[in-house]
């Protein structure tokens, strides 16, 4: 599921383009926390969008602002924040050229105080280039709970798949719920994520997906967010989600 990763300046700076990047102060979200996503992400999103104008980090400068942990980062479940208050403040006060946000509360951020969208990383051409903290989303499980109870593990994920089966079928209340969570409301969650996102609400193991994840999982090694390299597709267990399908297909039959 792509969403919005907006590269935003304001209109009266004359950036328009990636290529309008070179040489301008980019903001770079810094948070005391031992997992720094945000951070990640942003850093993931100025990237692709430099070498889009085929440019590097060396044409910019990318300028560290530390994020206030009384205030959660704008997202999924961000509860009541301004959403990216920190990054308006430094592009408006002219500390910073260019600021990054993502998802409906980014273009939501973005619209209501007017930014430019110098580009939006979801309309790259490639997938691999395009995923970045949100997407592909992993499921995740402990190795040795997946060990003992499998039964469980599979009633969780069964649950997961029945529910992007359901969304196919409900477009507004999925748009709803997707709103809601993201504290947003269902036009910021359409422009960030597409009139078809009730569709991309499928869970798959797809070749596309484990290449997309592991693009962002070298991205991570390459600028230090991971200390020590590691097999993606060894990572990957495919059984318990084979086993779901299996037993829907069946079910089906």
């Amino acid at each position: 599921m792509d969403e919005a990763q907006l590269i935003l300046a304001l209109p009266e700076s004359g950036i328009k383009e990636p290529k309008d990047l070179k040489g301008k102060r980019i903001a770079l979200p810094l948070n005391r926390i031992s997992i720094d996503h945000q951070r990640a992400s942003a850093l993931r999103g100025i990237i692709v969008t430099l070498e889009t104008a085929g440019l590097t980090h060396k044409d910019v400068e990318l300028i560290d602002f530390e994020v206030p942990q009384s205030a959660p980062t704008a997202g999924w479940g961000a509860g009541v924040r301004t959403a990216y208050a920190t990054e308006l403040e430094a592009l408006k006060s002219g500390k910073v050229d260019v600021i990054f946000t993502k998802g409906a509360r980014g273009y939501e951020a973005a619209e209501a105080n007017g930014l430019t969208i110098i580009y939006d990383v979801r309309q790259h051409p490639d997938a691999r280039v395009r995923a970045n903290n949100g997407a592909p989303r992993p499921i995740t499980v402990d190795a040795e709970f997946l060990k003992q109870r499998p039964d469980l593990v599979a009633r969780f994920l069964s649950r997961i798949v029945d529910a992007g089966d359901w969304a196919a079928a409900h477009e507004a209340e999925t748009v709803a719920y997707i709103a809601k969570e993201s504290g947003s409301n269902d036009e910021y969650v359409r422009k960030a994520y597409g009139n078809d996102i009730h569709l991309r609400q499928g869970t798959d193991l797809s070749a596309e997906s484990i290449e997309a994840l592991e693009g962002y999982k070298n991205f991570l090694l390459e600028w230090g967010f991971i200390k020590a390299d590691f097999d993606v597709k060894a990572w990957i267990d495919p059984a318990p989600l084979a086993a779901v399908l299996s037993g829907a297909a069946k079910k089906a039959a």
